[in-house]
């Protein structure tokens, strides 16, 4: 058999390693999405969001000032505005208010004082190192996000541990919520399928998951539509699939986690 020769053209080598888009996940009230080319305009949204840089400074502003940093934290539901290097990677990261983590970094930021903050660089290189692998990698599997996130709350809130425990009742029912989001889901429901009272499933859920059950659902829903539209699907089809009523369901409940429309968020 002849030789063959296995090295790659540069025009070939060029390919693989070209970058994506953008890459997005989302689960269990919080989402990070990467990309680049992106300006907006004055928005807000019911989120706290961090946001960090691949390299260069990027700028957050109000009504009353501008703040340029490689890191900025943000509180849920002040009007702000990015603007950036258009070439240059951004972490874009969403905590649900209502999430322990959040919570926590509104605490720790006094966020209620002073809404939007830049984040020191020191203790968060290695977490924003790992931001990074995950762009480039292969992986979409949204938990590859969690130890990440873990990380930089604890780099940002050091001297507050969080480090949550999940019973396995509640296990059991995220399990059971995600295999029927097509489906009415509700307190009674659930807490039946979890083998606890109402209430007591309720106080333990949102103790142990970090948000309320109807919270946790409606990401859940959220989370499926994106990896539909992510995947070729349109999105009246994803909205159907994903659990909403229809596609403008799922387009106002976007724009309002996120403060754009998924059009201009999932761009190819």
């Amino acid at each position: 058999m002849p030789a063959t020769n296995s090295a790659m053209s540069p025009r070939e080598s060029r390919r693989v390693f070209e970058p994506p888009a953008f890459k997005m996940a989302i689960l269990n009230g919080l989402s990070v999405y990467i990309s680049r080319d992106i300006q907006t305009n004055v928005h807000s949204h019911h989120l706290l969001e961090l946001v960090l840089s691949f390299g260069e400074s990027f700028c957050i502003s109000d009504t009353k000032s501008e703040i340029c940093s490689t890191g900025i934290i943000i509180s849920p539901d002040v009007p702000h505005q990015f603007t950036s290097n258009l070439k240059d990677y951004h972490i874009f990261i969403f905590l649900d208010p209502e999430t322990q983590q959040a919570a926590l970094l509104q605490r720790v930021f006094g966020l209620n004082k002073n809404p939007i903050q830049a984040i020191s660089e020191e203790g968060i290189q290695t977490v924003i190192e790992g931001f990074k692998q995950w762009f480039y990698s292969n992986d979409f599997t949204p938990e590859a996000i969690l130890p990440l996130i873990d990380q930089l709350v604890s780099a940002l809130a050091p001297y507050h541990p969080f480090h949550p425990l999940i019973d396995a009742r509640i296990l059991h029912a995220t399990r059971y919520i995600k295999q029927n989001l097509d489906s009415e889901l509700d307190v009674k429901t659930v807490a039946s399928e979890a083998c606890l009272s109402e209430s007591r499933f309720s106080h333990l859920f949102k103790e142990q998951i970090g948000i309320p059950l109807r919270r946790y659902i409606l990401w859940c829903r959220m989370e499926n539509a994106i990896r539909l539209i992510a995947n070729g699907t349109n999105l009246s089809q994803a909205a159907y699939e994903g659990g909403f009523s229809d596609p403008a369901h799922l387009t106002r409940t976007f724009q309002e986690m996120f403060g754009v429309k998924p059009s201009q968020a999932l761009k190819q």
